[in-house]
């Protein structure tokens, strides 16, 4: 764990001491494609904060950073994953990235 922050395009300064749990980046197929990457924090005292940068790939200065905070004591596991992934609007790269780099399941069983 060591310091960390999230400069937000809009929001505030987000400051915490943290790793990195898992990564991802791509680029998008558009006109004028950007570059994505996803991350998914830890925090010290077991918070998670999801992480979108957005920047052109032609490099033209766009550049656009967001975060979610999610808090929990690790005894809503799920819950949390829900919504990190509702942040990362279920995207298939970031399936890919949770299934293979944390081994979640990406699936609710409903009686």
């Amino acid at each position: 764990m060591e310091p960390a922050k999230i400069v937000q395009s809009r929001g505030p300064l987000i400051q915490f001491i943290g790793r990195v749990l898992a990564e991802t980046t791509f680029e998008t197929d558009a006109a004028n494609p950007l570059r994505v990457t996803l991350r998914i924090w830890q925090t010290e005292a077991g918070n998670w904060i999801g992480q979108r940068i957005r920047e052109s790939v032609d490099h033209d200065g766009i550049r656009d950073v967001d975060a979610v905070i999610v808090e929990g004591s690790g005894h809503e596991t799920m819950a949390m994953r829900l919504a990190i992934m509702d942040f990362f609007d279920w995207s298939p790269q970031a399936r890919k990235m949770v299934c293979y780099d944390l081994h979640w399941k990406c699936t609710m069983e409903v009686a």
